[in-house]
């Protein structure tokens, strides 16, 4: 799965992807710029195709929110294509104001992004009580990592903007995430498109908690809900803040917690949005066969 304001779009992002590390000896005397090109690489190369469900609610809500109540169901599939990494989300959801209306919210996203960090294609799709409020669709291209490149724009109008140099596409920025973590070290800064909405993109800062180990009190229960595959495996609490590429204001836009496992799952996720967050908890888990490439 990989970290992505696309889960915040509806009221989704994060299915994050990753792996553990071990850097060979030979790379011993290597700079620590290509040590840690070689550390994301190899990171990306271990990630592990799931599918995954999640029971979403509210979690906590302020005396400013009209949000009462929020229940719903979440489904993220992440899965390595050979030359990409494709990623498919779904939440349906009901949701109540304090005056007792009862929306009903469907969100559904996409992406593919190429193994080369050099092209990435979004969609996205919300519709409220069965009514299409929104498609958004596009991609974005660069000739080579690190250079400018182009957002284009073909759904809901056509439009282009630049992409910044220092982006990073939701999956690789991922990897770097995961492999910071590896490395002991506690915050990330970056930037990442994600194809959430028209924007440019987002600055982030992730900070990286403590490295720890899935347990579980019903054994049964994990193993016929495929939760058992996480036991024992380690994980690393990461909360991601996103602040508008343009806006200087040190206040984020949007904040998420998650609990992302070596194995690419994100087991609890909260998504705040300042004055309500929704807590989403796995329930089900499958890792899928890998592509033959």
């Amino acid at each position: 799965m990989s970290i992505s304001r696309q889960f915040a779009s509806i009221f989704v992002s994060a299915t994050l992807v990753l792996s553990g590390t071990i850097i060979p000896p030979n790379m011993a005397q290597a700079s620590p710029v290509a040590s840690k090109a070689a550390q994301v690489t190899d990171v990306l190369e271990q990630q592990a195709p799931h599918e995954a469900l999640y029971e979403v609610k509210l979690h906590e809500t302020t005396s400013s929110s009209n949000v009462a109540s929020y229940e719903g169901l979440m489904s993220v599939s992440w899965r390595d294509t050979c030359d990409g990494f494709a990623s498919d989300q779904r939440i349906v959801a009901s949701i109540s104001d304090r005056e007792g209306t009862v929306t009903d919210s469907d969100f559904t996203a996409t992406s593919w992004e190429g193994k080369d960090r050099v092209f990435f294609q979004f969609y996205t799709e919300n519709k409220v009580n069965g009514r299409v409020m929104k498609r958004l669709s596009g991609k974005a291209t660069r000739d080579s990592v690190d250079q400018e490149g182009l957002i284009e724009i073909s759904k809901p109008k056509k439009g282009s903007q630049t992409l910044p140099a220092s982006i990073m596409f939701p999956t690789h920025y991922t990897a770097e995430v995961l492999a910071a973590a590896q490395r002991g070290e506690t915050v990330f800064e970056g930037a990442m498109f994600d194809g959430s909405d028209e924007h440019v993109g987002f600055r982030t800062t992730t900070t990286i908690g403590p490295r720890r180990t899935a347990k579980t009190s019903n054994e049964g229960e994990a193993n016929q809900s495929g939760l058992s595959l996480l036991i024992d495996n380690p994980y690393w609490p990461v909360h991601v803040s996103y602040h508008e590429w343009e806006n200087i204001e040190p206040l984020p836009i949007f904040e998420m917690s998650m609990d992302l496992h070596q194995n690419g799952v994100g087991r609890r996720i909260i998504m705040d949005y300042g004055s309500f967050s929704v807590e989403a908890v796995l329930v089900k888990l499958q890792f899928t066969p890998r592509t033959d490439c």
